[in-house]
Parts: C-alpha cells; structure tokens; sequence
C-alpha cells in the first residue's frame, strides 16, 4: 500500500502535466456525481400524488387522467353511470368509480368514503364534471337553469364538501375547480351554462349591448363581447372557499380552459331546453349554426392543457417554483382565454377610471 503511494507521489512531482490531467479528470467525476445526486434527488423524492377527477368519460377529464398517470401519479377517474364509460382510463391504470354529482350529499360522501378506505388518501380533488345547457335567456325555462346548476356548480359544492374533512385532518390538500372563458364574458345562447361557471369564477358581467349575434358564422369565429361591455368583480364561491381553508394548509385554483377540441360542443351532448321566442329567433340560429360548425375544430389541444394544468398543481415543468412561478387563484388556459381575462381586467380598469370619482363618494360625512 505504500509503495503504491509513493508510486502516485512521484508520478505527480515528475510528471505535473499528467497530474494536472488527473486532477481535472476528479473534478470532472465530482461534478458528474454531484449533477446526477442533484437530478436523482429531484426527480425521485417528488411525492407521488393521488388525484380524484369527476366527469372522466371524455374531454378534459379524459385528458387529465392520462397526463396524470404518465407523470407516475395514481389517478382517480369517476363518472356518471356505468364505470364501464371510463374502461379506456381503467386499462392505463387509473382507478374507476361511479359517482354522480348531482345525487344527494349523503350518497357522494358515502362514495367518497368509499373511495378514502380503498385507495388511503387523496391530494387532489379536480371538479370537472360538467355539461353544456344552451339556450337563449328569456327562452331557457327554470327547469334548464336548475338542471345546469346541479351538475356545473352544486355539484361542485357537494363533492368539495364531501373530501373537505379528509383534507383538513391532514392539513393538505389542492382543490382544483374547472371554469371556462364563459366565466370571464359570457356566451350569447349559452345563458345557463355562462351563469354557472360565473358562480364558479365569481365574476359578474354587464352587457351594454349584449352580443351582437352573427348571421353568418365561420369556424373561425367565436363570440367577442362589444367594445363597450362592463365587467365588475363580486367575491364568489370559489374565492369564498380559498379564503376560508387557507390557514389549514389547503390550496385552491379554478382553471379558465377556452375552446379546446373536446366533445362538449357535440350535439349529443348540447341540451336545447327552451321555448322559442320569434324574437329570438336570429340569435338562437346563430348560436346553433356556431355549435355545429365550431365542434371538432376548437384551436385548443386537450393534452397540452393537462399538461400544464398538472404541471401548475405540482410545481414543476412550467409551474416550477424555480421560475418564479406560484400557484395562482385562478389561471387562463388558452390564448383565446388569456385575451378574455386580459380585456376584462383593462374594461374593469377604464370602467374605475371612467366612473370611480362618482360612485366612489358614497361614504358618511362625503
């Protein structure tokens, strides 16, 4: 052992170029080991999640389950009826429950208990079930409007409600809610479905003049509001619930998707419940001429926004703490939805600046 020693102690007096080599060649290595350490500790100590998505049989929920999966978390997958709808999603390792939303509290949270006894916990509840009740204001009767609230938004209520207590004894949890661009401006023929997703946001839209429809649609058109629509902010339920569980450590986003080339625009999926108006007969037409012609040609690709989407619940990828980036309240998913909340921020500004110094002097003794 120590001649071998003295050997490497000559080596380097005599020979300082071939020293200078070996001392390089062991940085080399320490910085190679140190890189892999980093990338090893990174990539492995990620906990892996268990997330539980409602309304999995197509669409974003479809979408949702599989880019949670390929990122080697456990996936939930629920839905309305038969598990049968969702045997694609059992096939890639999700695991498969009925569960409907709209059933009364008593029967989500005995499945929900269900769900907690068989899989241990869950970290992730994604309200996603929803559908689309179109119709005309005045038309859509009062049976569409509660229809359309038991599912879109009570049914969010119901199932949060149901997996809050298992997320507050352990002090954790990411409650996700799915909105749309239809929270941020509204859809002209889609009042049902609008005012749903507005509960959901808690944004509240002024028309003056309502969408202005259009008598010849085109793929490529989709509803903008007029120049002088006004928007105003009321505190809804979702930042309602973001308020009230945030000191126990649970977390909360509803995302704002566009037009992404899913199924919910299909005609066996748009219910059409009113009583035509002649009045509205323009407006009506438009809106279904629009339904048929933008179905299966939304720009939006429901892969990518899973992608970020989980990627924005994790923290990683394009949510990474290490950009600077944190979970927001609410995030736009599109760039048809990104131009929506940025033209309702900018209106609700000038709407300030325009009318602030009028209402504003309200207070006693103004």
């Amino acid at each position: 052992m120590g001649r071998r020693v003295l050997w490497t102690f000559l080596r380097m007096h005599w020979e300082p170029k071939r020293a200078a080599y070996l001392s390089l060649g062991f940085l080399r290595y320490i910085f190679l080991l140190g890189f892999l350490t980093y990338i090893f500790s990174t990539v492995f100590s990620m906990a892996q999640l268990t997330w539980l998505v409602t309304g999995c049989s197509s669409g974003l929920g479809e979408a949702l389950v599989r880019s949670i999966i390929a990122r080697g978390d456990i996936a939930i997958a629920t839905t309305r009826g038969a598990v049968c709808r969702v045997q694609h999603l059992a096939e890639i390792g999700a695991r498969t429950y009925n569960l409907d939303v709209t059933a009364p509290q008593v029967e989500i949270d005995e499945v929900m208990d269900t769900i907690l006894e068989e899989n241990g916990e869950v970290d992730v509840l994604v309200n996603n079930a929803g559908y689309i009740e179109a119709g005309v204001a005045e038309e859509s009767c009062y049976g569409s409007y509660i229809a359309q609230f038991e599912t879109n938004f009570f049914g969010v209520v119901k199932t949060t409600q149901a997996l809050l207590p298992h997320f507050r004894r352990k002090r954790s949890g990411t409650i996700v809610s799915m909105g749309s661009m239809c929270g941020l401006i509204g859809e002209s023929g889609a009042a049902a479905y609008c005012s749903t997703k507005f509960a959901l946001e808690g944004m509240h839209i002024q028309n003056h003049p309502h969408y202005e429809p259009c008598p010849t649609p085109s793929p490529s058109y989709y509803p903008t509001p007029a120049a002088n629509t006004k928007f105003s902010a009321l505190p809804g339920w979702h930042d309602s619930l973001r308020k009230d569980v945030a000191h126990l450590n649970i977390r909360t986003i509803i995302f704002e998707p566009g037009f992404f080339r899913t199924r919910i625009v299909h005609p066996d999926n748009v219910r059409f419940n009113s009583d035509p108006i002649t009045d509205y007969d323009c407006v009506r037409g438009a809106s279904q001429r629009l339904a048929k012609l933008v179905d299966g040609r939304q720009p939006g690709d429901p892969a990518k926004a899973a992608h970020v989407m989980v990627d924005v619940v994790r923290g990683e990828g394009v949510g990474c703490v290490q950009k600077g980036r944190t979970m927001p309240a609410r995030l736009p998913i599109g760039r048809d939805a990104v131009e929506a909340m940025r033209r309702r921020c900018l209106e609700g500004l000038a709407l300030c600046e325009e009318w602030g110094c009028v209402v504003g002097d309200t207070d006693f003794g103004g």
